[in-house]
Formats: C-alpha cells, structure tokens, sequence
C-alpha cells in the first residue's frame, strides 16, 4: 500500500513529493494501528479499523483480505 501511494505521487505530477518514509508516516498518524506481531499475517494489515474481532474474542478476520487468524500465533 505503501508503494502504492508514493507511486500515485510520482504520477500525478505533485510538486512536493515525499519520500517513502515520510509517506509511511502519514499513513500510520492517520489510523490506529495494531503492533506488526497481530496484524494479519497474510496481507501484513495492521489498521485497527480493518481488523475484526469474533463475537468470541478469539480470532481475528482482516477486512482487507479476507482471512481469519488467531492473533500472535
């Protein structure tokens, strides 16, 4: 996703393009974010608001991709 946008950047002609990291930045001031070790591990999500607990507090479905996993395992 990260690359997705520094890409859209370059190619919409924006006069004040930002370096990967500064772009990484803004990204994760913008959301709440999980810590990497309960993000999904399938698409590597980790936007609090695109991670679904199950109605048993157990598992964790990721709205970005799909898959259902048992966090830190």
């Amino acid at each position: 996703m990260d690359r997705q946008l520094a890409e859209y950047a370059s190619s919409n002609g924006r006069q004040d393009e930002r370096t990967e990291a500064e772009i990484d930045a803004a990204i994760h001031a913008s959301f709440d974010m999980v810590d990497e070790a309960f993000g999904c591990p399938l698409c590597g999500n980790c936007v609090m608001d695109k991670l679904v607990w199950s109605s048993d507090y157990e598992h964790i479905t990721c709205a970005a991709c799909g898959i259902t996993y048992t966090p830190g395992e």
